[in-house]
């Protein structure tokens, strides 16, 4: 890593799978990034849960505004108890930190970036 930038492809990036979860590719711990969340959920069978339900209000949450990239494969998002085709390419924004949101791949290798910052201070605060 330069001080400037840094390189690497998302199957570069450490993370950790249990049994029969999604893949956790942690982005910004790695790069070492302050300003905002991301990280990367890839499935590593069809029908897991990429995104658990949640809403960014509750103990431990960040109050964030979040953005989901549905970078392969497919996903369906619910949000507010409403389902949410997601095919590769699907941006899915969640601007409302008390809106509940969770996504499930419908399909092996569905890969997800998610983006996130804390809307109340305009930075991030979160893991």
């Amino acid at each position: 890593m330069t001080e400037r930038y840094r390189v690497m492809r998302l199957d570069e990036v450490d993370g950790y799978a249990d049994e029969g979860r999604p893949r956790w590719h942690m982005i910004r711990a790695i790069l070492g990034i302050e300003s905002f969340g991301i990280n990367a959920w890839r499935a590593t069978e069809a029908g897991q849960v990429l995104i658990g339900e949640h809403d960014e209000l509750g103990p431990g949450a960040g109050g964030h505004e979040e953005l989901y990239f549905v970078v392969s494969g497919r996903a369906t998002f619910t949000v507010e108890g409403a389902p949410v085709a997601a095919p590769e390419g699907s941006l899915v924004y969640v601007k409302d930190p008390r809106t509940r949101r969770s996504a499930v791949a419908d399909e092996a290798a569905t890969t997800i970036l998610v983006l996130g910052t804390d809307v109340r201070s305009g930075a991030f605060a979160g893991p």
